[in-house]
């Protein structure tokens, strides 16, 4: 069973919390009432600015695909020529009635030239496309909801610079320390217990409940809980291997339980949603991720 990350979330968003810092339209530019309008979310400022400041990067060209109705790189580059595309049409007008530079377009076709930054937020899309338009030493923002941040990383033009992060305490860093860390999941009891909220990985709290119902274990959390995962992987594959005997006609259909996001595990009457993804030593999906594309060697 995968799970779904979300599409629209933002830094400091809950999944249920509404957009903020509305920008108003143009002058003479009313919408209809079931219109889009065009939002700079504070917590996205925030990080492009810290990025912004703390690089001091050329950004004579932003570009925002696949953001629907976010305009917080206009708000962190207010001198910059920033340049929105989406397939939403509402989004796009609501966007232009801001007067923003937006295009009604796919960000697998568009082609908006060199640019100097791209931001790529929550995009259902591959990032090999609209990363090919980044002009030499240029920089990508990204978060990994659908694994941009990931699949940037394995690209060998890019090299990872920075991840911008908050502290506990909510305070912004922009952290260049062991940022390979992000790949590597959790492997103490301390780093568990501390891990950060992160969409798909389960969190010690969840996990300590489950391990305490299935083992009446109170300790070694981490090391418990990778164990039922392992049960749970082996019951799915047992399950599978028993319906396909049954119903050869399922082979291809069913999931592979070594890759499942989530496993369904049952004891003593009851059944355990299982997330199989651990938090990570660094950073969490919602993080910011800064890129940059390396130089042609002379």
């Amino acid at each position: 069973m995968a799970m779904n990350s979300p599409s629209d979330l933002y830094p400091d968003e809950a999944p249920s919390a509404p957009s903020t810092s509305p920008v108003p339209p143009a002058p003479n530019q009313l919408a209809t009432p079931d219109a889009v309008e065009a939002l700079a979310r504070p917590g996205l400022v925030a990080r492009y600015a810290l990025f912004r400041d703390t690089l001091h990067p050329k950004a004579d060209v932003v570009y925002h695909p696949c953001g629907g109705n976010d305009v917080s790189p206009s708000a962190a580059f207010p001198d910059s020529r920033v340049i929105y595309v989406d397939i939403d049409q509402r989004s796009v007008d609501g966007l232009k009635r801001g007067g923003y530079e937006a295009h009604a377009a796919s960000a697998l076709e568009f082609d908006p030239g060199k640019v100097d930054v791209l931001i790529m937020l929550n995009p259902q899309i591959p990032s090999n496309i609209p990363s090919s338009h980044v002009a030499e030493n240029g920089y990508v923002l990204s978060n990994d909801y659908h694994g941009t941040a990931s699949s940037l990383h394995q690209n060998t033009q890019y090299q990872l610079q920075a991840i911008i992060r908050p502290l506990p305490n909510g305070e912004l860093i922009f952290d260049t320390e062991n940022t390979e860390d992000y790949w590597k999941e959790i492997d103490s009891e301390e780093e568990f217990r501390n891990a950060p909220f992160t969409f798909g990985a389960v969190n010690y709290s969840t996990a300590a409940k489950i391990v305490e119902v299935v083992t009446g274990k109170r300790e070694n959390i981490l090391t418990e809980y990778k164990r039922i995962i392992e049960m749970a992987r082996e019951d799915a594959i047992q399950r599978n291997a028993q319906m396909l005997t049954e119903q050869p006609g399922l082979a291809g259909l069913l999931g592979d339980p070594s890759k499942d996001d989530v496993l369904t595990y049952s004891h003593g009457g009851r059944q355990f949603a299982i997330a199989t993804m651990l938090p990570r030593k660094k950073g969490t999906v919602d993080d910011i991720f800064v890129f940059q594309k390396r130089g042609q060697k002379v």
